[in-house]
């Protein structure tokens, strides 16, 4: 169905506010794949330590302490994951380099 929209936006004829529509649609469609995908993940027990701390990694080397407490560590809990020795290091790693940024 993207590939439809991706198709059909490219359409000279087609009205700004239909593509508009295509787009959100395939926004929607994207997201509830993946979804999808990340919840047969979930329930074969694929999500591990690993990613999630691969999760932690990309926010604490972006700086953003915020999006750590509120995103990606509810998830450890929620799985049932325990937090190791590499979350805690990219959690105060990522908080010395805002100190030293003095933010």
């Amino acid at each position: 169905m993207i590939k439809i929209y991706a198709t059909a936006v490219k359409q000279d004829y087609v009205k700004d506010s239909t593509k508009e529509i295509y787009i959100k649609d395939s926004w929607i469609l994207g997201f509830l794949t993946i979804y999808n995908i990340v919840q047969q993940a979930i329930e074969n027990g694929q999500i591990s330590v690993n990613i999630l701390n691969s999760l932690t990694s990309v926010y604490a080397n972006s700086l953003m302490p915020d999006h750590i407490s509120g995103l990606v560590l509810p998830l450890y809990d929620k799985l049932n994951i325990k937090r190791d020795v590499y979350t805690y290091q990219f959690i105060i790693e990522m908080f010395f380099k805002l100190k030293d940024l003095g933010t």
